[in-house]
């Protein structure tokens, strides 16, 4: 007898799926920076002054304002000519209005050179500058010819660094290169540059008290002019009149405290106390000319006549 096989098992069911895991939360984006501003460009002009052809000469690297208190300066002096100078005579000058300041100073902060130093209260008198600063070296201290001194950096500045107004400084002309507003001497010798004028501000004329031209009046208390008025307390002119206090001319009148001609009056003292008149008239008798004069003087009132012929 043959047995019967075994049923078949059932197939085993899958397990179940797992859940989908939840997403994380999306994080939110930064915020977009914003973009720096663009510097302005601050290049100085460029001198117009030519390089000196020979001898000593000032090259600015920097001048400019710094804080509204400070003018900063980059100097360099140069020697272009072939002799060895010995700068211990040499001095450089910046000139500038003290304006408000009451104590200037001139700090070097840097300088290539040794034995640099300066100083800034030294006054001048014109219009267009009353102080400068004067930046020496020391003794033993040469330049050799074609070199240069190097970087002479320094600020000029009130000790209690008071605002300061470059704008009507003599030497503040903020353009790269040579500068003939600062100057070098040698001893008592300019030997570059061109310091500040002592002519006076505006245009017009001189005097004493007064004013001068030509064509126009000058005075010493008073005034004078080619074809116009002269006087010590008076008047004067070519065809005009002048006096000490009166009045002259010729064809005209003149006094000491009176008037006087030729052809005209005198009196000392007034009209009346004396007086002259003279007159000049010519005749002919039988083709012969004479002249005659005729005077008459006043004395207090007492009248007399002379006549020449």
């Amino acid at each position: 007898m043959t047995a019967k096989g075994g049923s078949t098992g059932l197939v085993g069911g899958g397990g179940s799926t797992g859940l989908a895991g939840v997403g994380g939360v999306l994080g939110n984006g930064g915020v977009v920076g914003t973009g720096g501003s663009t510097a302005a460009a601050t290049t100085a002009a460029a001198s117009t002054v030519a390089a000196p052809t020979s001898g000593l000469g000032i090259r600015v690297e920097k001048l400019m304002v710094d804080g509204g208190n400070t003018v900063s300066t980059n100097l360099t002096l140069v020697n272009s000519g072939t002799d060895t100078v010995d700068l211990s005579t040499v001095k450089v000058r910046y000139y500038y209005t003290i304006d408000a300041w009451t104590n200037p100073v001139f700090d070097i902060d840097y300088s290539q050179l040794s034995g640099a130093t300066a100083t800034a209260n030294n006054k001048i008198d014109f219009p267009s500058a009353n102080r400068y600063v004067e930046i020496g070296f020391g003794t033993g201290t040469t330049l050799a010819g074609g070199g240069a001194t190097g970087a002479i950096n320094g600020r000029l500045h009130d000790l209690s660094y008071s605002a300061v107004n470059a704008t009507n400084d003599y030497s503040f002309v903020p353009a790269l290169g040579y500068s003939d507003k600062i100057t070098v001497y040698a001893g008592a010798n300019l030997v570059w540059g061109v310091p500040p004028s002592n002519e006076p501000v505006g245009t017009g004329g001189t005097g004493a008290g007064g004013e001068s031209s030509l064509g126009g009046a000058s005075s010493a208390g008073g005034a004078s002019s080619a074809g116009g008025a002269s006087s010590a307390g008076g008047a004067s002119s070519a065809g005009g009149a002048s006096s000490a206090g009166g009045a002259s001319s010729a064809g005209g009148a003149s006094s000491a405290g009176g008037a006087s001609s030729a052809g005209g009056a005198s009196s000392a003292g007034g009209s009346s106390d004396m007086s002259t008149s003279t007159t000049v008239t010519s005749t002919s008798v039988g083709g012969t000319s004479a002249a005659e004069t005729s005077a008459t003087t006043s004395l207090g009132g007492t009248t007399a006549s002379a006549s020449t012929s």
